[in-house]
């Protein structure tokens, strides 16, 4: 997996349960995400992906992390981010201002 440095950086914070990923994005616009925990930890890798891959992007082996995410209801049960995102993509893609 290579991690897109363009518009993210990347923290590892070694813990003594492995390698916890802080993450900073250049691309939201709503809510900007600064030194957020995202919960993951970081399988390193030892891979020079320089030289094997050309690329300038940094590698890690994986993610260890959540296997789901979901928004938590008091009314109903957890709901899975996957239906939540069938129930918003209908609407428009921007804040309109009265």
């Amino acid at each position: 997996m290579h991690k897109n440095i363009d518009t993210w950086v990347f923290e590892h914070i070694k813990t003594i349960n492995g390698t916890k990923l802080i993450v900073t994005s250049f691309s939201s616009y709503g809510t900007p995400l600064i030194r957020y925990d995202i919960g993951d930890n970081a399988i390193e890798s030892d891979i020079d992906n320089l030289s094997k891959y050309n690329s300038a992007h940094p590698m890690i082996k994986g993610i260890d992390g959540r296997k789901a995410d979901y928004q938590v209801s008091k009314e109903r049960d957890n709901i899975m981010l996957g239906k939540l995102s069938n129930i918003v993509k209908v609407l428009p893609n921007c804040i309109k201002t009265i």
